[in-house]
């Protein structure tokens, strides 16, 4: 028995993969690929945002749960057996944290060998870094909750010490363990976890889903300014910017320039870890993985642009979180958040 494990990172189309394979699970089966059902099988169809498969393999790592580590795994080896496959495959970007653990390792690769899985394969898609910190504080800043993206980004945003993690263990990983470079392009996506990983032909998809879109800087700093007022409903407002379209929205390019960087500067004293993984990623092109782009002349910091629909948005979901319905609700979150 083999067990394929595909752990993200986060931003770099987990939910597209995932989609993919919950959608094609008689053509895995087929190829001798086992995909296990599980709770998050409806987000996954959908192309929603997930947990994946494997997220409970991740909080049994977390939490070093021996016993439910093996009882999973064997459900997992009989389930795969009953499906006529010798492989099984799961995803779960919870599962990047546990990967860098050596006594997690450890624990999967005794664990693993003793109920006569033979290989174990990992691997993840990683994306030029200051394009990461940027897309992941858009997908967590939604929140408003992060108030200050200096200080997100040195003590918070997680991706350097990942990289560093996996450095450290390059030499004596237990598993097989493949990176490859992250494009925002689904045939690339399809192609490298597909053909290149799994050595199996690409499925036909019917639709390319769109997931997770991003709000604009500028929406974030709005969102974020707005938490004080609004803390339990401010996702009504952030729900309303997601309904536009990209045309409908300012343009944000100096926003975005500021902050792209911001973060350069942030980051660059890892810029030594970031070239030595570099050497690690596959598929990478000539595209480097740390790099300032579009830099150069002087941009005002912290200026926002929001356009006429945008503002119309806001004034709406002001409006509804100020109404009896939007207090009402506030006040049941509120209770229910305690």
């Amino acid at each position: 028995m083999e067990l394929y494990i595909h752990y993200g990172i986060y931003k770099t189309g987990s939910s597209f993969l995932q989609y993919a394979c919950v959608n094609n699970k008689e053509y895995l089966t087929k190829n001798g690929f086992y995909w296990p059902t599980s709770d998050q099988d409806d987000k996954m169809q959908k192309g929603l945002i997930s947990k994946g498969n494997g997220h409970e393999l991740a909080v049994i790592l977390k939490e070093f749960r021996i016993k439910d580590l093996e009882f999973l795994l064997q459900k997992w080896i009989n389930d795969a057996k009953r499906n006529r496959c010798g492989k099984i495959l799961i995803s779960a970007e919870a599962l990047v944290h546990e990967l860098v653990k050596k006594d997690r390792l450890q624990l999967l690769e005794e664990t693993t060998k003793k109920l006569g899985i033979h290989k174990v394969s990992c691997m993840g898609y990683f994306r030029e870094m200051v394009d990461h910190c940027l897309s992941t504080f858009k997908h967590r800043g939604k929140s408003g909750k992060i108030q200050n993206f200096e200080d997100w980004v040195v003590k918070v945003y997680e991706t350097p010490k990942l990289l560093v993690g996996f450095l450290k263990l390059s030499s004596d990983y237990p598993f097989t363990n493949q990176f490859y470079y992250f494009k925002k392009d689904s045939r690339y996506l399809l192609g490298s976890f597909f053909e290149e990983w799994l050595q199996v032909k690409s499925p036909l998809l019917s639709k390319i889903p769109r997931v997770n879109d991003s709000l604009t800087l500028s929406e974030i700093q709005v969102l974020i300014q707005l938490k004080s007022v609004y803390p339990h409903t401010l996702d009504q407002i952030a729900a309303k910017f997601k309904k536009l379209s990209k045309e409908a929205k300012a343009n944000d390019e100096n926003l975005e320039l500021s902050y792209r960087e911001n973060a350069y500067n942030l980051l660059k004293d890892q810029k030594n870890n970031f070239e030595a993984f570099e050497q690690l990623i596959q598929f990478r092109e000539d595209e480097p993985f740390f790099h300032l782009v579009n830099s150069g002349t002087s941009l005002e910091k912290g200026e926002y642009s929001l356009s006429y629909q945008q503002l119309n948005a806001l004034a709406e979901g002001i409006h509804e979180n100020n109404s009896i319905k939007g207090k009402l609700r506030a006040f049941k979150r509120k209770l229910t958040q305690k």
